[in-house]
């Protein structure tokens, strides 16, 4: 289908279907093509998921975030991934700022539990159910 229809939707979906398999090389070069289509919201968090999956380099990952929050300063994920980017770099302020901007964003209780680990500098414990 994106042969016929490349559209960033389209491409996100491959990154997708390649993400659920574990093959993050091919998800990720999937995405990044759909960016050239568009700039929808959730390649952007697919983007940040695989970089946080596969720990890259936290300065190249800190420097995307900020780059997609300036598009996108609304996107819970992202203001989520800056915030466990920065809790494990130790940069506690930072952390505390960025998962502070996603709880004001979203108050289910995935977020919630997250923003309290963070702002009582307790262990984190992920859930990608959210």
């Amino acid at each position: 289908s994106v042969k016929l229809f490349p559209y960033s939707t389209n491409y996100n979906n491959v990154g997708l279907s390649y993400l659920a398999l574990g093959n993050y090389p091919k998800a990720k070069d999937a995405f990044t093509h759909a960016l050239r289509y568009g700039e929808y919201f959730r390649t952007y968090d697919n983007l940040a998921t695989i970089d946080y999956l596969t720990n890259v380099n936290p300065n190249t990952r800190r420097k995307f975030l900020i780059a997609a929050l300036h598009k996108f300063p609304l996107d819970t994920k992202l203001w989520i991934y800056l915030a466990l980017l920065e809790y494990k770099e130790k940069n506690i302020e930072a952390a505390q700022h960025a998962i502070t901007q996603a709880a004001t964003l979203d108050k289910s209780a995935p977020i919630t539990n997250l923003y309290n680990q963070i702002l009582n500098n307790q262990p984190v414990n992920i859930d990608f159910s959210y």
